[in-house]
């Protein structure tokens, strides 16, 4: 409550405008003040939630640096798998080449093998159907020893022959061993 004194109009008009006065800036006051304060704590709020991006970046900065050097690692170990695998094709195309080789010997080797059997059988036939009709009338004569020469020389022969070309097969193959 606010008294008056009536003085005078005039008076009066400024009492009543100080009035209005002081209760304008009381009010201004109050609502600058409360401006002040919603604009301080929007301003805490968005620091906090700057602190917060800043804290969010820097991780995601070093799950980059992480990440980057995963990934190096891992190409690293790729080209490293990668030279294994050529060298490991390297290899077994090198093996594969010896197999082959070594098959070609072995079928050289069985077809020699089955020839000489079958000339070996051949001469134990001519030995039998020759030699053996002598010596069995009890020939023994230089004819008879003569013959028994004769066949002994042509079987050492075929087998010197034989032993030669084994020799040379398995030379072959051992001059293109490349281990």
């Amino acid at each position: 409550m606010i008294l008056c004194v009536s003085v005078g109009p005039i008076e009066s008009d400024m009492s009543v405008g100080r009035y209005a006065f002081v209760s304008r800036t009381g009010t201004a006051q109050g609502q600058a003040e409360k401006i002040a304060k919603n604009l301080e704590s929007q301003l805490a709020e968005l620091n906090a939630k700057l602190d917060q991006s800043a804290r969010e970046l820097a991780d995601l900065n070093a799950f980059k640096s992480r990440s980057q050097a995963d990934n190096a690692e891992l190409a690293r170990q790729l080209e490293e798998a990668e030279g294994t695998v050529a060298q490991l094709t390297r290899l077994k195309q090198t093996a594969n080449k010896q197999l082959d080789e070594a098959k070609a010997a072995l079928e050289e080797e069985s077809r020699l093998r089955a020839k000489l059997t079958a000339e070996n059988r051949n001469l134990q036939v001519y030995r039998s159907s020759v030699i053996g009709p002598i010596l069995w009338l009890g020939h023994s004569g230089p004819l008879c020893h003569a013959l028994s020469f004769l066949s002994l020389l042509s079987l050492s022969s075929l087998l010197w022959t034989s032993m030669r070309r084994r020799r040379a097969t398995v030379a072959a193959c051992d001059s293109s061993d490349t281990w």
